[in-house]
């Protein structure tokens, strides 16, 4: 029988327990379950989150946590933003190598738990770093060597939901979370990278096919680490499938040019077409993730049983 937590669990994360009948029953104490964006477990949780709610561009892995038979938060990674200057400094990414070594750095896009307890939250981190670098270099093709988060510092005006995480937003006057640097990543050995400087490029609601805006947002602290067995940044010449349907232009040769100096337009046709295929490949590989849970021993990810 799974254990009852104590009172100070939120009570409606318990009552999503027993709501997906096919996760088993005996699980191990610590463990994260692949699942889409869109399952609700996951919805409902992350619309409670710090950050809205706006979906994810790119490349992604979604995870629920599950603690003692009980689904207490939910943790995700995407691909990395694409600059910011005290990252790039951490890894020594420089203007000549971004596009061969960014794709190595999986970005904690959200991390929310429901039950506090100590050393719960590093212990999240910790097994999540091992479990999604395997899966994301099983999906993608591209070996990772680190990882970034973003954390807006001064919570003390954001609301459930993330209204009052953006400079546009309503004022709120008192909010539902709390001043945090990020103590959850240093306890998990992360280094505090420095600041962004407050600006950002958006595709928001344009996607990724489309010229991106540039907005002001609020500056964040930036966490970094380095994967295990990891001091200097990987290249990886593989394509992400999502580019497949762009069209050959100007834009695109000068960006493909990057990685691919020899790319011509009947090159790329022959490339997206790969990449639509490797695209349905991947969609069959990630379905069949779905529902599965994994923990760690050691260095080692297993799959739970």
């Amino acid at each position: 029988m799974a254990k009852t937590l104590p009172e100070c669990k939120d009570s409606e994360s318990i009552s999503l327990i027993g709501s997906n009948p096919t996760t088993p029953l005996h699980l191990p104490e610590l463990c994260l379950e692949f699942c889409s964006r869109n399952d609700p477990r996951y919805v409902a949780i992350r619309n409670r989150h710090y950050v809205k709610n706006k979906g994810v561009h790119a490349q992604q892995v979604h995870f629920l946590i599950w603690y003692e038979g009980f689904v207490v938060g939910i943790i995700s990674g995407s691909s990395a933003v694409y600059a910011t200057p005290v990252r790039d400094s951490f890894f020594g990414i420089t203007k000549e190598n971004r596009e061969k070594v960014l794709r190595g750095i999986i970005n904690n896009i959200v991390f929310r738990l429901e039950y506090r307890e100590n050393n719960l939250a590093s212990r999240v981190l910790a097994q999540w770093r091992k479990i999604a670098a395997t899966i994301w270099e099983d999906l993608y093709q591209t070996p990772v060597y680190g990882f970034e988060t973003l954390v807006i510092p001064d919570r003390t005006k954001i609301m459930e939901g993330g209204m009052g995480s953006e400079l546009n937003d309503s004022e709120v006057v008192g909010g539902d979370f709390e001043h945090s640097l990020g103590g959850s990543y240093k306890a998990d050995n992360w280094t505090l990278a420095g600041m962004t400087e407050g600006n950002t490029k958006s595709h928001d609601q344009l996607g990724l096919n489309e010229t991106f805006v540039r907005r002001t947002v609020k500056p964040k602290a930036v966490w970094c680490k380095w994967r295990d067995g990891y001091v200097t940044p990987v290249e990886s010449q593989v394509t992400a499938t999502w580019q497949a349907s762009k069209k050959w232009n100007d834009t695109l040769e000068r960006h493909l040019k990057r990685t691919m100096p020899d790319i011509t337009e009947q090159e790329w046709v022959r490339l997206s077409g790969d990449l639509k295929l490797r695209a349905k490949k991947l969609a069959s590989k990630r379905l069949a993730y779905i529902g599965k849970t994994f923990l760690t021993k050691g260095k080692h990810v297993l799959q739970a049983v």
